[in-house]
């Protein structure tokens, strides 16, 4: 059990879209940043959800570095994934690209480092 930080609350989502940044600072080399995808909620044809956790140097993310994947988000679940090791970036946002034919998800997405 962490303390984390909701980077996109529970919602349904029919298209790809970036969350807000969050400031989390950067992590040392002993820290770990973790994802944790709860999904309530999955309709469509081959519906798919992949999530990529980016972090960059500002709120604008204008050079995203990816840190995590959480691939084939696919039905009702919770989906993790963590990293260890240092990071200068401060900022992180989940960015979602969603497939499939009329695909809709619901899912709330929350970003820890401990």
């Amino acid at each position: 059990l962490v303390r984390g930080y909701v980077n996109l609350p529970l919602s349904t989502k029919t298209s790809s879209t970036n969350a807000t940044g969050l400031q989390l600072g950067a992590l040392s080399s002993t820290q770990t940043l973790y994802a944790f995808v709860h999904v309530t909620a999955v309709s469509g044809t081959t519906p798919d959800l992949d999530i990529v956790i980016e972090s960059d140097s500002s709120n604008a993310f204008s050079t995203p570095i990816t840190q995590l994947t959480l691939s084939n988000c696919n039905s009702v679940g919770s989906y993790t994934s963590s990293l260890t090791g240092a990071n200068t970036d401060t900022w992180y946002r989940a960015k979602l690209t969603i497939a499939g034919t009329s695909p809709s998800f619901t899912a709330l997405i929350a970003l820890a480092v401990v």
